[in-house]
Formats: C-alpha cells, sequence, structure tokens
C-alpha cells in the first residue's frame, strides 16, 4: 500500500500494544523510549537493558511472523532475496536521494515528536486524559508522523522496530547486504531515535513541564 495504509496499519499496531502491555510494563515498546525515559528520571536505568532486550527479541519474532505467512509471496516476488527490494519489509532503508544526515535528521525530528506527545499524555500535571485516550493518542502521532516523514527513510522511530527485523532478514537469506545497503545506512535507525526521544522528552520538560506551578499560580 502507500504511505498512508502504511502509517494507518503502524499506528493501529502502537495502539494495540500500548492496550495490551499498558498494564503490565507501561508499553514502552520502544528503547528510545526506555532511555528518554531513564534518562529523566522517570524509569529505573537497571531496567533498560532487560526492556530493550525484551523489544529487540519482539521485533525479531515479530519478523519471523511475517516471513511465514509471507514465505510464498518472497519467493514468487523475489527469490533471489535482493536488498533493498524485498528487505524492506523487514527493515527501513532510505530512499535513493537521500544522503545520511538528512535522514538522521528525519529520524531524530519524528522520534522526537513521538516522545513530546508520550510525555504529554503521560504528565498527571497536564490537561487529564482518560486512559482509554493514551493509546489512542500515542497511536494517531505515529499515524502522523508517518504521513509527514515516512517517505525519506520509512520512519523507524524505534532501534528494536529496525534492528530485530534487520537480524532476522540477514539470518533468513538477504545476507550481510541488510547492513551494508544504503551506505551502511542501519546505525541509523539505532542512533537517531535514541537522539530525538531524549530531544523530544526534554523539550517538553523545558517547555511545558517545568511552568506547569507558573500557570496554577497565575489562575489563583
Amino acid at each position: 500500500g502507500d504511505y498512508t495504509h502504511i502509517s494507518i496499519g503502524c499506528g493501529l499496531a502502537v495502539m494495540l500494544g500500548i492496550h495490551a502491555a499498558g498494564g503490565v510494563s507501561g508499553a514502552h515498546l520502544n528503547p528510545a523510549i526506555s532511555i528518554a525515559l531513564a534518562v529523566y528520571g522517570r524509569f529505573p536505568w537497571k531496567k533498560v537493558p532487560l526492556y530493550a532486550l525484551s523489544q529487540f527479541i519482539g521485533a525479531f519474532l515479530g519478523a519471523l511472523c511475517v516471513f511465514i505467512i509471507y514465505y510464498p509471496a518472497f519467493n514468487a516476488f523475489d527469490p533471489d532475496r535482493t536488498t533493498p527490494k524485498s528487505s524492506g519489509i523487514f527493515a527501513t532503508y532510505p530512499m535513493k536521494w537521500e544522503n545520511q544526515g538528512s535522514a538522521f535528521v528525519c529520524e531524530m525530528l519524528g522520534t522526537a515528536l513521538l516522545v513530546f506527545t508520550i510525555f504529554s499524555v503521560d504528565d498527571p500535571t497536564n490537561m487529564p486524559t482518560n486512559p482509554i485516550m493514551k493509546p489512542l493518542t500515542v497511536g494517531l502521532i505515529v499515524v502522523m508522523i508517518g504521513m509527514a516523514f515516512g517517505m525519506p527513510t520509512g520512519y523507524a522511530l524505534n532501534p528494536a522496530r529496525d534492528l530485530g527485523p534487520r537480524v532476522f532478514s540477514c539470518l533468513a537469506g538477504w545476507g550481510s547486504d541488510v547492513f551494508t545497503a544504503s551506505n551502511h545506512y542501519f546505525w541509523i535507525p539505532i542512533c537517531a531515535p535514541i537522539v530525538g526521544a531524549i530531544l523530544g522528552g526534554g523539550a517538553y520538560i523545558a517547555i511545558i513541564s517545568n511552568h506547569h506551578d507558573e500557570v496554577d499560580d497565575e489562575r489563583l
């Protein structure tokens, strides 16, 4: 499908994941989010490695499911397992005209918007939010980011979502090309979302969270 369909599908998947795991783990689903929360004292650092590993394993197993379901289609469409022709179903790859600098900024800004939104709906001193609205709001921001930022890079926004399926595709027949393609692009969907998540969380704290007391005083 086009980027609209892809974005809606990704947003719905995130929304379902938050509904399913929110009560058990907080449903970070994303190492960049876990790291950003830890940086700003909202999550213990000692739990970050286990969360990141779990997120990677989840993404890897998701790629396995896709491979099993679409195995006949892979054989019909791309029996030689070329990159990024069909490996792009698993991991993200930039458009041919993108350079690594613009791709890094794209992933960084997209993730910053995501984490800014997450911090806002998770802030008890901000506007009261019905619990059912949190997954919907985060899912919708993923859709919006996909529509706005999706085309240049495929918008990973999540190191685990990209690295887990990339490792799987390497093992499933696409080989090391998945790491060397597009001038060794693989590191950008890992690093840029982490930088963006930290910036997005910091921006929310600096612009919004730190000023709640001032607003309360003015209302009095």
